[in-house]
């Protein structure tokens, strides 16, 4: 497989789509044949498919939304499977937003999981023998604080084929100071998080004047990575910050690029389009709606399934793959503001602008209605008169309006139920 996508990452763009709509085709058929949800969406839009599929005829398949999907339940799974493909568990996304998303997987999409992983792990060349520790959402009684879990390996998608250092793991649930002092001992080579986490770590890191002698790399997961966040890790870490956007329902989507700080497109296991509102292909540099289709899950498909994030479209990468480029990838609907003249943009926030006026050790903005937004903060002082009208000034600048701001203060902003954290969210209807 490692053979194979060595070959495939220097494709021409245009090999590359040919073979994937060589191997979408098939799918298509199948989901037509084998499930009610498909089978009722084509025969409505009058498609009936059967043959290789050109790309003027792939734009004419209807998009599917994050909503459909979860309505559709069993009648998105197939009632019979190709040979090779056996059925696995149930995968199952957060559902931070209400309703999750609920698939099927088969041994085919978990092989697949293993070698786009260990594809990261090559790309960014890691010594795979060394420490990792991992702060995520753990499940139950595992990597408790203080002193978390450990295990022997990095995971099967390694732990097969090369020798590997231990892992380890720590809830996300421990505390900054906790989680500083249990890396302190460990001493990593590697530090996988979320990026909001990592932020936090990267300041009190500095505050506390802490440096890990090992440290090579530090990988995010799960959350939006920033300029910002890079800088910071960058700033307190002296080493390069290595981000991935994947998700539940397929698997890897993209992976950054081994030499620039952009991402390739994993199209050995996803066609991956980026649309504007009118259901058209995106230039390089504009920003549209992420829609995918997994190549290789026979079990549930998911064909030009609307994910509900959004990303900028890039150019073609200077380090010679041909893997289309995202040049950002910039969240969910929900994270849009909409400002009182029917303008939607993506706002910008920022901790470090914050921290300049205050201690401020965790922010969240949430917009409540078109003229206001709560701003949550987790501060060691409650904020001085001057500190509040200088941190109104920054943020209704950045907002682009001069918004009614609500402080709140907090011991704590908690995370959703994956364990991500958003700086923004928009409680607005339209964003449903």
């Amino acid at each position: 497989m490692q053979y194979q996508l060595e070959q495939t990452q220097w494709w021409s763009s245009q090999s590359i789509l040919r073979h994937q709509l060589q191997q979408l085709s098939p799918l298509v058929t199948h989901a037509f044949r084998t499930t009610d949800f498909y089978k009722q969406l084509y025969k409505y839009n009058s498609l009936k498919p059967n043959e290789v599929l050109t790309p003027e005829q792939w734009a004419d398949i209807p998009l599917v939304s994050r909503l459909e999907i979860q309505q559709a339940g069993a009648k998105l799974v197939s009632n019979q499977l190709p040979n090779g493909h056996r059925m696995g568990g149930e995968i199952s996304t957060s559902g931070s937003t209400g309703l999750p998303v609920v698939v099927r997987s088969t041994q085919v999409t978990k092989h697949f999981w293993h070698a786009f992983t260990l594809r990261d792990h090559l790309w960014h060349k890691r010594n795979l023998e060394g420490k990792l520790c991992v702060i995520r959402k753990a499940d139950k009684n595992q990597g408790m604080p203080p002193q978390g879990s450990v295990a022997k390996g990095w995971g099967p998608s390694t732990d097969v084929i090369y020798k590997t250092g231990p892992s380890y793991l720590l809830s996300i649930t421990a505390s900054i100071d906790e989680q500083l002092d249990w890396l302190q001992k460990i001493n990593p080579d590697y530090i996988l998080s979320y990026p909001s986490n990592l932020e936090l770590l990267a300041a009190t890191a500095r505050k506390r004047g802490i440096r890990f002698s090992a440290l090579q790399q530090i990988r995010t997961l799960g959350e939006v990575v920033t300029q910002q966040t890079r800088q910071q890790c960058h700033d307190a870490f002296n080493i390069p910050l290595v981000d991935n956007y994947s998700c539940q329902e397929a698997g890897y989507l993209a992976l950054q690029c081994p030499e620039h700080e952009h991402y390739h497109i994993q199209c050995e296991n996803v066609l991956l389009e980026i649309l504007d509102d009118n259901n058209k292909p995106c230039k390089p540099g504009e920003t549209g709606k992420v829609v995918i289709s997994s190549l290789h899950n026979y079990a549930t498909p998911l064909i030009r399934y609307e994910l509900g994030d959004f990303a900028e479209q890039g150019e073609p990468c200077a380090c010679g793959r041909g893997l289309p480029v995202l040049t950002k990838i910039l969240g969910r609907k929900r994270n849009m503001l909409f400002l009182p003249n029917g303008k939607i943009i993506w706002p910008l926030v920022g901790s470090d602008d914050y921290r300049n006026v205050a201690d401020i050790k965790q922010f969240q903005l949430v917009q409540t209605d078109t003229e206001s937004v709560t701003v949550n903060l987790v501060v060691a002082d409650t904020l001085s008169t001057v500190q509040k009208d200088a941190l109104t000034t920054i943020i209704q600048y950045s907002l682009q309006h001069p918004f009614k701001l609500d402080y709140r203060y907090m011991d704590e902003i908690p995370r959703s139920k994956g364990g991500k954290f958003e700086d923004f969210v928009s409680m607005l209807k339209q964003h449903d």
